[in-house]
């Protein structure tokens, strides 16, 4: 295919990243990434979240901008380390426009 937009999001991580896989401590592995403090000044717990959602929202929205399409990938385990409510996320997020 001519555009990585017809591909598997298997295949655009492969052809973007050039992995077949994501590496463990990926921050360190991508040639860009961005990092930022959870909750500066902030000590109590829900606040520290909140305000990391926020941030991450605001970074998202601006970087994402002008982006016709989105890979977003989900680590989760199977078995007995199944990821509790790993259905109703994966629900949840195709409710809201995501396919995979």
């Amino acid at each position: 295919m001519n555009s990585s937009l017809g591909l598997l999001p298997t295949e655009r991580i492969s052809r973007v990243f050039g992995w077949r896989e994501f590496p463990h401590a990926l921050f360190y592995q991508a040639q860009f990434a961005l990092r930022f403090e959870l909750a500066e000044g902030i000590r109590e717990e829900p606040l520290c979240f909140l305000q990391a959602i926020d941030r991450a929202r605001e970074l998202a929205s601006a970087a994402f901008a002008d982006s016709e399409k989105l890979t977003a990938v989900v680590s989760y385990y199977e078995g007995e380390r199944r990821t509790s409510n790993i259905d109703g996320l994966i629900s949840n997020a195709q409710r809201n426009g995501l396919q995979g």
